[in-house]
């Protein structure tokens, strides 16, 4: 049941209503639902190969990866860009990452976004191209899980979804050993690359938000989301590349 949630939460893919719970348990399946994406990114990725050119399929890729969770990531990604980098005081910031208008750096960021991903996803192919798919969504869900165990949120008494952050409760990331073990399982040089890109991208992106606002919102969670998905293919395209 809280599979159903989590998948119901961070995709388009229909679930019964009664499968949602608003308990903050189904963080755990944050990582399965990531690597559920994933196989669903190789079956489409595999397709293309089979009937495109390599820069239309690197296209389809991203297609998939936008639409299967209704562009939320990139919303969140564009949102604290704007915010992040105004250069303002934390409720100013706020504020921006509330607008729903986007802004140039927003524009610039999801740009700057789309291009890493077709770069990287062009680049990935051969026998380890399936893991590098697969870990890549994986991971970015990992990292969402990540977030709501080690931070807080900045203004949490008008957070909607509140619920879903639970600081302290490490138990719930047992599930992001699978996507680590699949990135060993490619090869130990790719694992020791896969886990220092996790780690310190995530400490360093935290902390800042933590340094700014005092905390990271759901914008924050899925803009960083969104960065470890992009950082992990195109990591992924320079392995591939040099083998």
């Amino acid at each position: 049941m809280n599979f159903l949630s989590a998948l119901g939460f961070l995709t388009l893919i229909p679930v019964p209503i009664r499968s949602f719970s608003k308990d903050g348990s189904q963080i755990a399946w944050f990582p399965f639902v990531g690597l559920l994406i994933g196989g669903m990114l190789f079956a489409i990725d595999a397709l293309g190969a089979a009937y495109l050119t390599p820069s239309l399929r690197a296209v389809f890729d991203i297609v998939f990866l936008t639409l299967i969770s209704g562009g939320l990531h990139l919303d969140g990604l564009a949102d604290s860009a704007d915010g992040m980098f105004s250069h303002r005081d934390r409720e100013q910031t706020l504020l921006i990452m509330k607008d729903p208008r986007i802004g140039v750096m927003g524009v610039l960021t999801l740009c700057l976004c789309f291009l890493l991903k077709y770069a990287g996803l062009l680049a990935i192919c051969g026998e380890h191209g399936m893991g590098w798919l697969i870990l890549a969504p994986a991971l970015g869900r990992t990292m969402l899980t990540t977030g709501l165990v080690v931070m807080r949120h900045p203004q949490s008494d008008a957070a909607l979804s509140n619920w879903l952050y639970q600081k302290g409760k490490y138990q719930y990331l047992a599930g992001g050993v699978i996507p680590f073990t699949l990135a060993f399982y490619i090869g130990l040089a790719e694992g020791l690359a896969v886990l220092f890109l996790f780690f310190i991208t995530g400490y360093c992106i935290l902390r800042w938000f933590e340094n700014k606002i005092g905390g990271v919102t759901g914008d924050g969670l899925g803009a960083l989301g969104e960065i470890i998905e992009t950082l992990t293919l195109v990591l992924g395209g320079v392995f591939c590349a040099c083998s």
